[in-house]
């Protein structure tokens, strides 16, 4: 899904005052449209950012679009992202903060096309496939996966909507998303990375064009397992997970 996504953008709206604490979230926005924001900064949008009707005024002096601008700048998107990553470079914390500070944006149904339609998916892809990053920066790409994935108006409610959702499944599917959700739960030894690619790998699931995609990248019993522990959380998950591959391995042995 490119920046030419009209359909999941939303209509600018200048807001010419804002109260306390959003004043200064604004000012964070015009410095990291800047390129001049820190991290810390930026990582103060993100609890402003979970209250609804912050997050509306944030987003229409255009949060989503300043935010996608900090993780795109500076590459020219999956490729050299994938390529610094493999090289055994690191996301840069500032572009950490503002994907979390989308993906916070994300979470608000009336706001998730405008994250989804803002040209991130290629940076968030290579994420998702590089394994030598930090454990919660991958962590974080799979949520962003997890939450994207998913439209979050009724089936049917507006078929071009859903069109554009289908769209930015089938990038996820192109570069094998489903594939790089499937390894790390069979090799990741942290319990969070582990919890957030299943919460993923379950949300993909969840849609019919994914199936067979899925189907093919891991065998059924295996799939079930691990979208029944999506729910779980941290240490929760991978010790279910464990157990259950310990209790299958006996059975076979007997």
């Amino acid at each position: 899904m490119g920046n030419n996504s009209n359909v999941l953008r939303p209509r600018f709206r200048p807001v010419s005052a804002l109260p306390g604490d959003l004043e200064a979230a604004r000012d964070i926005l015009e410095q990291a449209s800047a390129e001049t924001s820190s991290p810390e900064d930026l990582g103060r949008l993100v609890p402003l950012i979970r209250d609804q009707d912050r997050a509306d005024i944030l987003a229409g002096v255009g949060a989503a679009e300043v935010l996608a601008e900090v993780i795109k700048e500076e590459e020219k998107g999956k490729i050299f992202m994938a390529l610094m990553l493999a090289a055994g470079g690191s996301f840069p914390e500032r572009k950490v903060c503002a994907l979390e500070a989308l993906i916070e944006l994300a979470q608000h149904a009336s706001h998730r096309g405008s994250v989804a339609g803002s040209g991130i998916l290629g940076v968030v892809c290579a994420l998702a496939l590089c394994d030598k990053d930090k454990p919660n920066t991958r962590a974080l790409a799979f949520k962003c996966i997890e939450v994207l994935c998913l439209n979050p108006f009724p089936a049917g409610d507006d078929l071009r909507r859903e069109e554009e959702y289908t769209k930015l499944r089938e990038q996820m599917r192109k570069v094998n998303v489903h594939g790089a959700l499937t390894s790390c739960l069979s090799l990741t030894d942290h319990p969070h990375v582990f919890s957030a690619a299943a919460r993923a790998l379950a949300a993909l699931a969840s849609c019919a064009d994914m199936h067979d995609a899925i189907a093919d990248a891991a065998p059924v019993p295996f799939l079930v397992r691990v979208i029944r522990e999506a729910g779980g959380r941290g240490q929760g998950a991978a010790t279910g997970y464990a157990s259950g591959v310990e209790e299958d391995e006996e059975g076979e042995g007997g």
